[in-house]
């Protein structure tokens, strides 16, 4: 529900954030898989553009997800998978929103 001020509703918020993954040039987009818009995104994106996709909630078609996700009042701790590839993450940031911003990182 970000940016509503300036949108006004979601369908006109959706619709400008699509242009941006249609701009000439753009060589690459990191889409979260997690929700429906961000899987339509992906699905659209032009065959030209190198496509990354996140998913904190373990999304098979994610090349960057997460896995056995544990939140507790210690942080953050899960299994990284990257296109195939595991490692073990832990970090004392607190809630599911920073696993997404790990993996945008990862």
């Amino acid at each position: 529900r970000d940016h509503l001020d300036y949108h006004g509703d979601m369908a006109s918020y959706g619709a400008a954030k699509a242009r941006l993954f249609h701009r000439p040039g753009l060589k690459a987009a990191v889409i979260n898989l997690d929700d429906a818009f961000g899987r339509q995104l992906f699905a659209g994106l032009p065959a030209s553009v190198q496509q990354i996709g996140l998913s904190s909630r373990g999304t098979e078609d994610a090349s960057v997800r997460a896995e056995a996700l544990q939140l507790d009042g210690r942080g953050i701790a899960f299994e990284l998978v990257i296109d195939g590839q595991r490692a073990a993450v832990q970090s004392p940031l607190l809630g599911r929103f920073n696993v997404d911003n790990l993996l945008a990182v990862a």
